[in-house]
């Protein structure tokens, strides 16, 4: 992670995200430029039941994007399509949107694939991984 820098495309530096998922543990992680430093965050993924947790790379709006790498958690009962679906049309403006993935926090064990959900361009379709 010393390594990975933000893109270079000032002035937003667009900052690198991603989650790391594992047996016993998830962690967010992200690396991001304030005040011309670069910040390198990681956050540990809540496992609770119904608890959903957004990574996103920006905040601000279209005029004014900020590469802040903002993230948020709360309690959750939609399922995963719908919750992928909601959060790419209604929380995402049109002029930003370009992917959304959404799995669980925990992969499953056993060599079973990951079942995720992911919003291009369009609606949520759900696959395996």
């Amino acid at each position: 992670m010393s390594a990975i820098e933000p893109e270079p495309d000032p002035p937003i530096w667009t900052p690198r995200i991603a989650l790391v998922a594992g047996p016993g543990s998830s962690k967010m992680l992200s690396i991001y430029q304030r005040a011309g430093l670069t910040e390198r965050r990681i956050v540990a993924v809540p496992r609770a039941p119904g608890c959903a947790v957004l990574q996103a790379t920006y905040s601000g709006t279209v005029s004014d994007p900020v590469g802040d790498a903002p993230y948020s958690v709360w309690e959750e009962s939609r399922s995963l399509a719908e919750l992928c679906n909601a959060l790419y049309q209604d929380c995402l403006d049109a002029s930003l949107r370009v992917l959304l993935v959404a799995g669980p926090a925990e992969p499953s064990r056993g060599g079973d694939a990951v079942k995720v959900s992911i919003a291009l361009g369009g609606a949520a379709r759900a696959t395996s991984h």
